[in-house]
């Protein structure tokens, strides 16, 4: 048994010796190279700093659009009462910013601009339309549309086909009143 302790002495003095050598070498390298590994390391720095900028950048990108929609108007359009050749127009601002400088799009009459409209408000309007002129335009350009900036002047559309409706199958008692409403926001 003491040989066997005395072998395994020399063994452990042997692997501290080579570990001290070893880190004498590690030791020496990065001494002789350490120009290189600091312009290295720096590098990698410098990369990692750069795409952390990037995503710092896209972040506030995504808060600035979230923001943006934040406050952005949505204006409703809905019709009341329909005289002979009037159409009664309720404009409600469903969103949570201001309408600003908005403008009404009603076939054969010249667009109309009106107040600006604040979140949770409405404004109506009467207009004097010629009914038949408006019923012998193609459905698809028969629309009813608004258009108007939010607080950071985008521009937004609402728009609504002008349809129009027989009440209790009775050809001669009918209206006009607007389907299919839109929103079309900005980009």
């Amino acid at each position: 048994m003491g040989i066997e302790k005395m072998i395994l002495g020399w063994l452990i003095y042997i692997a501290k010796f080579k570990l001290i050598v070893i880190c004498t070498m590690i030791i020496n390298f990065l001494n002789i190279n350490s120009g290189a590994i600091q312009s290295i390391s720096t590098m990698v720095l410098v990369i990692v700093t750069i795409y952390y900028a990037l995503q710092t950048k896209r972040t506030v990108k995504e808060m600035e659009e979230t923001r943006k929609y934040d406050f952005l108007p949505i204006l409703e359009m809905e019709v009341l009462q329909v005289g002979f050749n009037k159409l009664n127009i309720k404009i409600s601002n469903i969103g949570k910013g201001l309408a600003r400088s908005p403008k009404i799009f009603i076939p054969t009459i010249a667009p109309s601009e009106i107040q600006n409209i604040g979140n949770r408000c409405y404004f109506e309007t009467v207009s004097t339309i010629d009914e038949k002129a408006i019923m012998n335009i193609k459905k698809d350009d028969r629309k009813l549309k608004i258009e108007y900036l939010d607080v950071f002047s985008r521009k937004i559309i609402s728009e609504a086909i002008i349809i129009q409706k027989i009440s209790n199958d009775n050809i001669q008692n009918h209206h006009l009143t607007i389907e299919n409403w839109n929103l079309i926001l900005p980009e």
